[in-house]
């Protein structure tokens, strides 16, 4: 077992240093697909980098898998996660991942303590699958600013929205191969048009800052 994680630990290390950030339309590079699907199915990491030579198992054309880029302080992130719990329940083809990036600060033991007291309003535990300290996803889909969402179908990125584009209805209509026409979110686009507009003063009070609420990104 201590010979699997120090190899996964390796991969995963791997990936990051060849892996170039990826766009609306990119395919995922084979060894991110393998990271994935042991991210989504951490119980059967053994099996999925026993196949890492051999090719891995391709994705139905309809399942969806949103990746949730969250912080333990970001409101807007905590309001999406009963939806999100909700519509894992209502459709199989549907898996979310949290991942909770190095630069966010969240500690370990906090996110557990986090997780631990907050539930569903129904009243069960959240179960999502989860990736904490990261640094891979985040390199993958950069961002400034939280919350940050990437849809993938097929092992393709088909959307990278906010929140307010997390819904039932565009859940559903991805779920049911409709095309999505969602609106891109990339604040650090946006974070370059503000410095090349701003003052030196204020361009250079947002760099101490990787990941914050802003409110040009953030949609209540």
């Amino acid at each position: 077992m201590k010979l699997l994680i120090i190899i996964a630990l390796l991969y995963t290390t791997n990936a990051a240093a060849q892996s170039k950030p990826l766009s609306i339309g990119d395919t995922l590079p084979p060894h991110i697909q393998i990271i994935l699907q042991n991210n989504l199915h951490p119980s059967s990491n053994q099996h999925n980098l026993s196949r890492t030579r051999f090719g891995i198992n391709k994705l139905p054309n309809h399942q969806i898998i949103i990746i949730d880029f969250w912080a333990t302080w970001c409101g807007s992130c905590l309001k999406k996660l009963p939806l999100l719990d909700s519509a894992l329940q209502k459709h199989a083809g549907l898996q979310v991942l949290l991942v909770n990036s190095k630069a966010t600060t969240d500690t370990p033991e906090k996110i557990a303590a986090f997780f631990a007291s907050r539930k569903h309003p129904a009243g069960k535990q959240y179960q999502f699958p989860q990736v904490n300290n990261d640094t891979l996803w985040r390199s993958l889909f950069p961002h400034t600013a939280l919350p940050h969402y990437v849809w993938i179908q097929n092992n393709k990125v088909i959307a990278i929205t906010g929140t307010a584009e997390i819904t039932t209805e565009n859940i559903a209509a991805a779920l049911n191969g409709e095309q999505l026409n969602l609106p891109l979110k990339d604040d650090i686009e946006k974070r370059k048009k503000l410095k090349s507009s701003a003052s030196p003063t204020k361009a250079s009070a947002t760099v101490g800052n990787p990941i914050h609420h802003s409110p040009l990104t953030i949609h209540h």
